[in-house]
């Protein structure tokens, strides 16, 4: 009786572990869905740093990018409705761990345009704050509400020479 119980579990708990892994591997793409998170229209590139994942109400993550000089940067957060749209970011140097930017500074604002003056490591901070609302995408009926996609969309450009 208890092989019965157990045999029959076992197609169970593999059903629900490879479509929570199927699940991840949707969001590894999230920032490069131009429906989710739409690339800018001026003649920014992404940059090969960005990235996305799974992420869970009251998490939060780190994202070590390199900037060079020389570039202008368009970082864009893009969540899942089910995550909220009141999702904390912050820039930190890579060395001094000082804040650079908080978005809270810009209204919770999840686009930020900036020009690097010299090739420098910053970290990325986002917060999935605890409680989020907003429309549901597909697949999250497929999951539990407290978790969704982000993701963090780089670009960049050369920056425009100024004067004579």
């Amino acid at each position: 009786m208890k092989r019965l119980i157990i045999s029959g579990l076992f197609p169970v708990f593999l059903i629900l572990a490879v479509s929570s892994n199927s699940i991840a591997q949707l969001c590894n793409q999230w920032h490069t869905e131009k429906k989710y998170c739409p690339p800018s229209t001026d003649n920014f590139q992404i940059n090969g740093q960005s990235r996305s994942a799974m992420m869970y109400k009251g998490q939060k993550s780190t994202l070590n990018v390199i900037f060079h000089d020389r570039q202008d940067y368009r970082i864009q957060i893009c969540p899942e409705g089910t995550l909220g749209e009141q999702i904390e970011f912050k820039i930190r140097d890579g060395n001094s761990q000082e804040v650079l930017y908080d978005n809270k500074d810009e209204d919770g604002t999840l686009i930020f345009e900036f020009s690097c003056a010299q090739t420098q490591r910053m970290i990325l901070e986002i917060k999935v704050p605890e409680e989020g609302d907003g429309g549901a995408s597909k697949l999250s009926k497929l999951r539990s509400t407290s978790s969704g996609c982000l993701g963090v969309l780089i670009e960049y450009t050369t920056t425009p020479r100024t004067g004579f």
